[in-house]
C-alpha cells in the first residue's frame, strides 16, 4: 500500500517538474525570438 503512495508521489512530482521544464524551455525560445526581432 505504501508503495503505491510513493509511486503516486513521485509520478506527481515527476509530471511537475516536466511541466515547469516545458514552461521554461518556451519562455527561453520565446524570448531568443523576441531577441532576434529587434535586432
Amino acid at each position: 500500500m505504501l508503495a503505491a503512495v510513493v509511486a503516486g508521489l513521485v509520478l506527481m512530482v515527476t509530471s511537475t517538474t516536466m511541466l515547469a521544464v516545458n514552461a521554461a524551455e518556451q519562455a527561453a525560445i520565446e524570448r531568443q525570438q523576441q531577441a532576434q526581432a529587434h535586432e
